[in-house]
């Protein structure tokens, strides 16, 4: 079955909402895509603008949903890694860009991407990490990857468009009755919905817990809660704790102890849970380290 996990590096509001809507899908994972939001009360928007974004008023991409082009995008700083499984060979994707606009049809709603790399650096010039991955779609065509792209533009894409299982049926909030996701908005692609509830759910800056069934997605707020101390968020799943990959901290069954493993080996094994914590900040720190070493090598 295909899932998606997030690693937060740092509990920022703007992160936590970001991973809960990436965990959110689920089954209907993917780590290179868009969504379309439903806010009708324009609480997405006033959240985002209280992220500091960027403008960007050139060298704009995605704007399919702009009636009027002269108006901007916006760009938030992120710093999360998202997880899909849909092939084993597949990595964790870092990323540290958000890309959104609002616009109406009707009602207000938000466009948000998720990227790797923001479209100008912090001096103002264009990011040529960015620049290439724009070069590489636009004008070579999209090198085809296992997992599913979900964009509002997939008609670019060597995979095409999914015109199938584009959604949940329903979702819960806790212990409420389930809601029917009825897409309001005109779609352009394959981007993913997400309706006015459960984005303004997850405005509250807490990590939640979804669950799946029929084709619907429960959710509720995770027992492990973010705070400035406690940067790393470890979600609960019966006898056993799970981090986000590439490190994971996992429960000894009957027993307060805890082992920490990560690609090919064991860092720790029968531990308290503040030192395997511990040691996967270290983890994460050191695997920054070396990545930001290899890229001044380069």
């Amino acid at each position: 079955m295909i899932t998606s996990s997030v690693t937060i590096t740092e509990p920022t509001p703007l992160n936590i909402y970001m991973a809960n809507l990436h965990d959110y899908l689920g089954p209907y994972c993917f780590i290179s895509g868009s969504f379309v939001v439903e806010d009708d009360n324009q609480r997405l928007q006033q959240f985002l603008f209280s992220c500091n974004p960027t403008t960007n008023n050139y060298f704009k991409s995605h704007d399919r949903f702009q009636d009027d082009k002269s108006k901007p995008i916006y760009e938030c700083s992120i710093n999360i890694v998202l997880t899909c499984t849909c092939d084993p060979s597949d990595k964790p994707m870092p990323i540290l860009n958000v890309k959104w606009y609002p616009f109406q049809q009707g009602k207000w709603y938000v466009y948000l991407k998720m990227e790797r790399y923001p479209t100008f650096t912090k001096r103002g010039m264009l990011d040529t990490n960015h620049a290439q991955k724009y070069v590489e779609r636009h004008l070579f065509g999209k090198i085809k990857d296992h997992c599913i792209k979900r964009r509002e533009d997939c008609e670019k894409d060597s995979q095409g468009c999914h015109s199938e299982n584009l959604n949940f049926d329903s979702y819960q909030l806790e212990n409420q009755a389930p809601v029917q996701i009825i897409e309001s908005h005109q779609r352009m692609g394959d981007e993913f919905f997400i309706p006015l509830g459960v984005s303004e759910y997850f405005l509250t800056p807490q990590k939640m817990r979804f669950t799946y069934a029929s084709n619907t997605v429960t959710i509720s707020p995770a027992q492990d809660v973010f705070s400035p101390t406690n940067p790393l968020f470890i979600k609960e799943y019966g006898e056993e704790l799970i981090g986000g990959m590439p490190f994971t901290i996992r429960k000894l069954p009957n027993r307060r102890l805890y082992t920490v493993k990560g690609p090919g080996r064991t860092f720790a094994k029968g531990t308290t849970l503040k030192k395997a914590k511990a040691q996967v900040r270290m983890l994460y720190m050191l695997e920054r380290q070396n990545a930001k070493g290899t890229r001044r090598q380069r």
